[in-house]
């Protein structure tokens, strides 16, 4: 079990669907939309506005592989019990209010915090 952000929505696509194609893209694996649970919403606040939708992808194909390392310089699994202390603190917090069964939030940043 994993969780998935959907972050890009292109025109016309469900955020299922969208959060399938990103996991393709940045990933190397195959998702279906059905084994996609939605888990938590975060509206976020800095210099401009963001919805992330939280997803669990419950079953997928494929072995996880970095696909853009631009943007990633490593891939490894944790216990969630267990996360190391270099996330992005928004994705701390999000993780957090998904533990606490809270399926909104609202996260105010600093503009030079993402």
């Amino acid at each position: 079990m994993g969780y998935r952000r959907q972050r890009a929505r292109r025109r016309g696509g469900s955020a299922k669907s969208a959060s399938s194609r990103e996991c393709k893209e940045e990933l190397g694996i195959t998702v279906k939309n059905e084994d996609l649970t939605f888990v938590h919403l975060s509206h976020r606040f800095s210099n401009r506005t963001y919805y992330d939708i939280y997803f669990i992808v419950n079953k997928y194909s494929g072995v996880p592989i970095i696909k853009e390392p631009d943007k990633c310089s490593e891939l490894r699994w944790f216990d969630i019990d267990l996360l190391p202390d270099d996330m992005i603190e928004c994705r701390k917090t999000v993780i957090c209010e998904y533990r606490c069964k809270n399926y909104y939030s609202e996260i105010i940043e600093k503009p030079d915090s993402f």
